[in-house]
């Protein structure tokens, strides 16, 4: 009987020592390596001296002390190939530097995408200087001169279709405001009223070319 719990606690200590195929198990574990070989040696010594004087007729203590032998051996055999704790920790931080500077090797090449750009803000034209425009385009006597004030105005700044529309009404000739249209047309902030330009004009003719100006 002493001979058997002998065998299952040599047993236990060589399956928690290696794994089936003698090497170690898959969780890392830092331990005395030259501690751990005494007791596997001293294990395996106590296992030879049960087996020699054991009885060669009790059949099961002798296979189970046999098969402790064997596990004994397979752990002495993984932990001499097993590496130090010291070269261990050092082999684990090299192969973490390495994979630092590979990490940062590849992040020098990558260059950050530049900011979004912000969409710069417009508003149409203040009234105090829609009003300046119109006085200018109605003190002018000639449809050509009255074109280039407007050319000049259209230059920097924006307008609503509403203001579009009172443009329109200081022109007298058709084609000068279809001209005039084709000036404003860019700079309109509210496309979706483009629509009301239509009632300015009289004529089919004149609304079928706005139309082509407007598209």
């Amino acid at each position: 009987m002493r001979h058997l719990l002998v065998v299952g606690v040599l047993l236990c200590a060589a399956q928690t020592w290696a794994d089936d195929r003698g090497g170690w198990r898959n969780d890392d574990v830092v331990l005395d390596k030259s501690d751990l070989l005494r007791q596997v040696q001293t294990a395996l010594q106590n296992v030879n001296d049960a087996l020699a004087r054991a009885s060669r007729r009790d059949r099961q203590v002798l296979t189970l002390l046999q098969n402790a032998r064997a596990e004994l051996e397979r752990t002495r055999s993984a932990l001499e190939a097993a590496p130090r704790a010291r070269d261990w920790s050092r082999d684990n931080r090299r192969d973490d530097r390495r994979d630092d500077r590979r990490d940062d090797r590849r992040d020098e090449g990558v260059v950050p995408p530049p900011p979004p750009v912000a969409a710069p803000v417009v508003y149409p034209m203040a009234a105090p200087q829609f009003g300046a425009l119109r006085r200018a385009i109605r003190g002018e006597s000639f449809s050509a001169n009255k074109l280039r004030v407007l050319e000049q105005a259209v230059t920097a700044h924006y307008f609503v279709v509403a203001q579009v529309a009172e443009v329109l009404g200081d022109f007298d000739f058709s084609q000068d405001k279809l001209q005039a249209a084709r000036l404003l047309q860019p700079r309109i902030l509210d496309p979706e009223n483009k629509f009301k330009l239509y009632e300015v004009f009289t004529f089919g003719n004149d609304k079928e070319e706005l139309k082509r100006i407007l598209q």
